[in-house]
């Protein structure tokens, strides 16, 4: 079966043959890749075009063979963007008769056939599907056994993930959809070694160095998933015993052996994933110390997490910055703002927007001013240059936070404990979480430090505790804490007030921090 890929090209192929196999093998095979094979593809299903779907292909690379019984239906659809070379697909047919079976005992003295000579599927790497072949009642008595193997005997450590599904109750007696051996480890097995069932069959069949894999199969269970650190995985399926399989497979080797991150890395089941130090923010699989993004003069965009503008003095009129973060909550503070005319807003004025809506206008001197907005701030500086004025001086810092779809915010009284949520695991990234403390007039309230685990930056900028000496973030600061200290003493207020804030940003975690507070007589 060949097929050059046209453009703008959809045909179909039914091979139907009764009471045979039917077994595709993949000689070559290139079409455009795409998200999901939505472009170019080939589609293969059991029976028609409604039937179990076996796969969806598409990309360059090599298929394992697939086999049904009776029918199997293939659509090849093709779009107008890219032309490739397509694919050739041997196909052979072989009498259900004719099934050479091996065996395999386990150690509860348990056997299982299973064909050796076309229901054996091996996989060597990567992620891709196995579907088991589907037995029409009444058409064939003795049963068709099958297996499946993912060898990962390619590295020293591997992992392999396993999301079983069937469409199949537990009906006529049929209870899991296959039993499932890993190999033991044995030190004297030599490394690398793949093609098992060609040089290695009296490794396999020793069922000292198998070990069954345990798991909850229900009459109703149609859907399985288990996480297996294995570098060889056998499935043995039979049609009398089990249900109908669909298997969805991922055989994962430790990408982090060639340390391919800056500084941590961690080996997931489809990839891996870099982490940096704390302090350290990562760009493009590099570890970047953290910095605060300053702007100095007119008409600058500012897209770090965190950053500081210092106004210009240049001689405009009309000046802006814009802070930009996407999906995220901005809170920008105005640390002081100095006006050339203070309360004409005629003469001159600081413009606060978010996108196009007017935030807020601000005419006269100010010092600690916050605001929030989501995805983007502009300020505007003017002046009435006829009057040969500067523009107006101010000083802001802003961070960004996820929008919080939950409220983290607790009022509290007297005395207590207060901790970040899910101490003392590691607290999570975006986090905006305050804490407003009372007591009795004429008392002070006492803040006592049990632990503190904050990422560490310069100056305390990304993560951090700010405790204010009064009712909100307008009070005076009174201290601002980040880094890995057990003791941090004790903190008072000066009324019966105190408001703590703690702030994290994308990256970089701690453990928090747990305080105890009380209440004394002033």
């Amino acid at each position: 079966m060949r097929r050059k890929l046209s453009y703008k090209l959809t045909s179909s192929f039914l091979l139907h043959v009764t009471g045979v196999f039917i077994t595709l093998q993949f000689e070559e095979f290139i079409l455009q890749d795409s998200y999901k094979c939505t472009a170019d593809f080939l589609e293969i299903r059991e029976f028609n075009e409604t039937g179990l779907l076996i796969g969806q292909f598409c990309g360059v690379g090599r298929i394992p063979p697939i086999e049904s019984l009776n029918t199997l239906w293939l659509n090849f659809h093709s779009n107008w963007v890219l032309e490739k070379s397509g694919f050739v697909i041997q196909y052979y047919l072989r009498d259900v008769t004719a099934v050479d079976t091996l065996k395999l005992n386990s150690d509860r003295k348990q056997s299982t056939t299973f064909s050796e000579s076309g229901c054996v599927n091996v996989a060597t790497g990567g992620h891709g599907t196995y579907q088991s072949v589907r037995i029409p009642t009444g058409k064939i008595l003795s049963p068709v056994p099958c297996s499946f193997v993912l060898d990962g005997t390619q590295s020293t450590k591997s992992q392999m993930k396993l999301h079983m599904t069937t469409k199949q109750s537990g009906a006529y007696g049929k209870s899991c959809m296959g039993r499932i051996f890993t190999l033991i480890p044995d030190s004297n097995r030599s490394k690398g070694h793949v093609g098992i069932f060609e040089t290695d069959s009296e490794y396999l069949l020793n069922p000292k160095r198998w070990e069954q894999v345990p798991y909850i199969c229900l009459g109703t269970s149609r859907v399985i998933e288990l996480l297996l650190n294995s570098t060889l995985t056998l499935v043995l399926w039979s049609s009398n015993e089990h249900k109908a399989l669909s298997l969805e497979y991922w055989i994962d080797y430790d990408e982090c052996a060639d340390s391919p991150c800056h500084h941590t890395c961690i080996n997931t089941v489809e990839g891996y994933q870099c982490l940096c130090h704390n302090g350290y923010q990562l760009i493009e699989e590099l570890c970047v110390e953290k910095t605060v993004e300053v702007a100095d003069y007119c008409h600058q965009e500012l897209t770090a997490g965190a950053g500081k503008i210092i106004s210009s003095s240049e001689p405009f009129n009309l000046c802006s910055y814009r802070v930009v973060q996407a999906d995220q909550k901005i809170t920008l503070t105005i640390t002081k703002l100095i006006m050339p005319f203070p309360g004409n807003c005629s003469l001159n004025y600081l413009e606060i927007k978010s996108n196009k809506n007017l935030l807020d206008r601000l005419c006269d001197n100010v010092n600690g001013y916050e605001v929030a907005a989501g995805s983007s701030i502009t300020i505007f500086q003017y002046t009435n240059t006829t009057l040969l004025s500067r523009l107006p001086f101010f000083i802001a810092e802003y961070y960004t936070t996820l929008k919080q779809t939950e409220a983290c915010q607790y009022n509290l009284l007297g005395s207590g404990e207060i901790s970040t949520p899910g101490y003392p695991t590691l607290y999570k990234p975006h986090s905006h979480c305050i804490w407003k403390l009372s007591t009795s007039k004429g008392k002070v309230i006492v803040l006592d430090f049990v632990d503190v685990d904050i990422e560490f930056t310069d100056g305390c900028k990304f993560d951090r505790l700010e405790i204010y000496d009064g009712r909100n973030k307008r009070a005076r600061l009174l201290q601002t804490f980040c880094g890995d200290q057990s003791n941090h003493g004790t903190v008072i207020s000066s009324g019966h007030r105190m408001t703590l804030r703690f702030i994290t940003d994308g990256t970089g975690a701690g453990r928090g921090f747990n305080v105890t507070f009380s209440s004394m007589i002033s």
